[in-house]
């Protein structure tokens, strides 16, 4: 089966974990950037950070930064092992920088090709499915 024309990174779990894992009151931006060969979604918050000593193993499986929050709200510590597994097979990659005040999180995909093997063509709708807009 055939990738999508236009490739839509893995939203780093949708929309519960920025309310789950920052407190009230912290600011959640998320972008979509086109690098040409790449498309890159973007998700950023000016909230406390991810603790340096999980930093290196977040995205393994299971892991949790803050065990007592995630159980009383329903995580598992799956999410991010699962937005890193779907970008992996996809080609691309999921990075963090993180400090106190100013955490983002990158997933970066190549674009789509076409049969022929040229780059394919931006497709709006694509783009608009993988944020939760029209055709979610």
């Amino acid at each position: 089966m055939r990738p999508p024309r236009s490739a839509t990174p893995p939203a780093p779990h949708r929309r519960r974990p920025p309310r789950t894992h920052t407190p009230p009151g912290t600011t959640v931006s998320v972008g979509l950037a086109d690098h040409g060969t790449e498309v890159e979604l973007q998700v950023a918050d000016d909230g406390p950070g991810v603790p340096e000593e999980l930093q290196s193993e977040i995205f393994d499986r299971f892991v949790r930064s803050d065990d007592g929050r995630a159980r009383t709200a329903g995580g598992t510590g799956l999410g991010l092992a699962i937005t890193h597994a779907v970008a992996a097979a996809h080609h691309g990659r999921v990075e963090l920088d993180s400090r106190p005040g100013r955490t983002v999180f990158r997933v970066t995909v190549p674009r789509g090709r076409e049969p022929d093997g040229s780059a394919a063509a931006p497709d709006d709708s694509a783009v608009l499915r993988a944020g939760g807009g029209r055709g979610a």
